[in-house]
């Protein structure tokens, strides 16, 4: 084994100075230098793993921070989406209320005033006459002109000491509202002790619930 390194030339000598010599084996020498860089190697191994864990840290706050604004952004659409439901119902309900306003003001248009109208048949009639029954069905939705559209059509039985149906039906073409009348026929009843006449009746458009209340009004 030789004691001292070998060099690959001749020993620098500085001048006007004491000679170094290096005595320490070659194997001490090759170790230090193998110290020296795996040292070396793991400082930068080390600064890599701080590099690594910095970037990790940094990657790891902007997946927080984008969480946050994502989950913020989802609240919004929520809240926008609930006004819009919002917005949404308070439309169908207004539309329901205008659907039920247009039912009523339809169904208000064709519903007749039947009592009313047959009272003005009773107030039409002889002091000794009287209403026994009637039977009414509607006739066409008002259109047009009141006066001449055919509002409702039935029967209407007038009761009274009355052989002949002349005796009252002018009364009854008086009436207003009364389009048309026609006695159909007419008999004794045991029944009330007088005659019944059962008179075919046409209104027109006028006896209208509707058009009353117009006329009401004005």
């Amino acid at each position: 084994m030789d004691l001292l390194p070998r060099k690959s030339g001749p020993a620098q000598v500085a001048a006007g100075g004491t000679p170094r010599v290096n005595l320490l084996p070659r194997e001490v020498v090759e170790r230090r230098a193998q110290r020296t860089i795996l040292k070396n190697w793991g400082f930068r191994l080390l600064g890599a793993v701080v590099v690594v864990g910095v970037v990790c840290v940094l990657l790891f706050a902007w997946q927080a921070i984008a969480a946050l604004r994502l989950s913020a952004v989802q609240a919004d659409g929520q809240a926008l989406l609930t006004q819009i439901a919002a917005k949404s119902e308070i439309g169908e309900l207004l539309n329901r209320e205008q659907e039920l306003t247009g039912f009523r003001a339809e169904a208000r248009s064709t519903d007749l005033s039947w009592e009313r109208t047959i009272d003005r048949i009773r107030e039409a009639l002889p002091d000794d006459g009287w209403v026994c029954a009637y039977e009414l069905r509607s006739g066409a939705e008002p259109s047009g002109d009141p006066e001449t559209g055919v509002g409702f059509v039935g029967t209407v039985t007038v009761c009274g000491p009355f052989p002949a149906g002349s005796a009252f039906m002018g009364d009854i073409l008086s009436v207003k509202g009364v389009a048309s009348a026609t006695v159909l026929e007419g008999s004794w009843d045991d029944e009330i002790d007088a005659y019944a006449h059962t008179v075919e009746i046409a209104f027109d458009q006028t006896v209208y619930a509707g058009h009353d209340d117009e006329e009401a009004g004005e």
